[in-house]
């Protein structure tokens, strides 16, 4: 009687199958690596393109709405911001959402009132610049004000206070209402902004960041 199998056969199946699962164990070794590489290149990039939108945001709500609101005139007419190549794209339109409500903007057109994420980068109220290590290595931010609650925010100097013995409205940045001589502060209402920042690599616009922003000033 035959047999069917020598002992070659079987070590050289046995060799094959070993060999094959060395094979898909390097692989996978090889492929989670690449992936882990990958990931955390992907992390890091993100990162610095959310860190450009935290300093923009930055920018804008303690420079930009600070300065714009305490004096628009100077603000409009002046660059103050020439080392990140600030750009301020419809300054009439900016000027109504420092001011009123979004129902008060008719200076804006509409997807400059458009609050959607699309429209950041298409439609925004200003854009300038974040420099890396290199001139060419930079960030670039887009902003715009999408929601502004109106408040009473006193933005005249103390020195300018006047008396009012009429009972009417005292003006500076101790501001109040007269009554019997004697000044009633009256409750501070910050005016509210809600703005969107998208910060862009300029050399890869995949590697962008979101922010929604709430500010009250």
């Amino acid at each position: 009687m035959k047999k069917l199998l020598d002992n070659k056969g079987v070590a050289l199946i046995t060799a094959l199958m070993f060999t094959t699962i060395s094979l898909v164990m390097v692989m996978s070794l090889l492929y989670f690596v690449t992936q882990s590489i990958r990931v955390s290149s992907t992390t890091k990039m993100y990162k610095n393109a959310l860190e450009a939108s935290y300093g923009g945001s930055e920018i804008v709500a303690f420079e930009v709405i600070d300065k714009a609101f305490k004096d628009y005139t100077l603000f409009s007419t002046t660059n103050l911001f020439q080392n990140i190549s600030f750009n301020l794209l419809n300054s009439n339109c900016f000027k109504q959402k420092l001011e009123l409500p979004s129902s008060g903007w008719t200076q804006c057109s509409a997807d400059e009132k458009d609050f959607s994420l699309a429209k950041i980068k298409t439609a925004p109220d200003m854009t300038f610049n974040l420099k890396g290590q290199s001139l060419t290595n930079y960030y670039q931010v887009y902003s715009k004000i999408v929601d502004t609650s109106a408040g009473n925010t006193d933005t005249t100097p103390t020195s300018s206070a006047t008396p009012d013995d009429s009972g009417g409205l005292l003006t500076g940045s101790g501001a109040g209402y007269k009554k019997s001589g004697n000044p009633v502060d009256v409750q501070h209402i910050p005016y509210t902004y809600r703005f969107e920042v998208q910060g862009e690599s300029a050399q890869n616009t995949q590697q962008k960041s979101n922010l929604t922003v709430l500010y009250a000033y």
